[in-house]
């Protein structure tokens, strides 16, 4: 009778545990090229097809139609504020992954034209596949401690440091960037953004759930996670931790 009892602690001990380890540089290096090629062909889509996206991409392609210059440019510049905010409040790790990542983007950015044409695409299949592949790059950088920053860097600091629904501050930045798309893109390009923006995010809540998949190292006191920063659109914020920490 006792060989049964003495047997179960042993399989639970040879039964391997399911908590990810860390992730090794190369391993880190690979996913956020692959991630940031992922993004930056997504954003070449939209491009191609006149249309634009939700987060601070979407103003980068929306400033792009008028102003002559790569997106990737532009969105790197209009990054650089949240770049700080992300090395203050999220640690430098993170800030540092962010940057490299944002760095990549602009390299790609102005390579991929040389190396993708897109004379004839269909809008609603650039909406669709351009945000899906902007989901997918988001996803694997959120996985990798890392992300494009953006909007989503204030959207998580508002919520933990001054009680503001995250979610909320994010869809104030996305209605200000479609409506500033309404006033210079024709409807249905804005409404087929909408679409893209909507594949962004179907490819999150679908693929990313909160425990499933938790990568990266242990956080700083008073600083939130990786995972808490969120994975939305273009660095918007995905869903939290169900226990945040005091701001400090």
């Amino acid at each position: 009778m006792g060989t049964p009892s003495m047997a179960a602690p042993s399989a639970q001990a040879s039964r391997p545990s399911s908590a990810p380890g860390k992730h090794t540089l190369l391993e880190d290096a690979h996913a956020l090229v692959l991630a940031s090629l992922f993004i930056a062909v997504g954003i070449a889509f939209l491009k191609a097809a006149g249309l634009f996206t939700g987060g601070l991409a979407g103003a980068a392609l929306i400033l792009s139609y008028g102003v002559k210059a790569p997106v990737s440019v532009i969105f790197f510049a209009l990054n650089a504020p949240f770049h700080l905010l992300a090395w203050r409040f999220f640690g430098r790790g993170f800030a540092f992954k962010t940057i490299i990542t944002n760095l990549l983007l602009v390299a790609m950015g102005l390579l991929i034209p040389n190396w993708l044409g897109l004379a004839a695409v269909s809008p609603l299949f650039a909406a669709l596949f351009g945000g899906a592949l902007i989901g997918f790059g988001i996803m694997a950088l959120a996985r990798h401690g890392a992300s494009v920053g953006g909007t989503g860097v204030l959207a998580i600091y508002m919520q933990e440091r001054h009680g503001v629904s995250a979610g909320l501050v994010q869809l104030v930045f996305d209605a200000i960037i479609v409506g500033a798309g309404f006033f210079v893109m024709p409807p249905r390009e804005v409404l087929l953004s909408i679409v893209s923006a909507a594949a962004l995010s179907g490819v999150l809540m679908i693929n990313h759930k909160p425990g499933r998949y938790v990568a990266g190292s242990s956080p700083k006191p008073g600083r939130a996670t990786p995972r808490q920063i969120g994975i939305s659109h273009a660095g918007g914020p995905g869903e939290l931790d169900k226990k945040t920490r005091t701001p400090r």
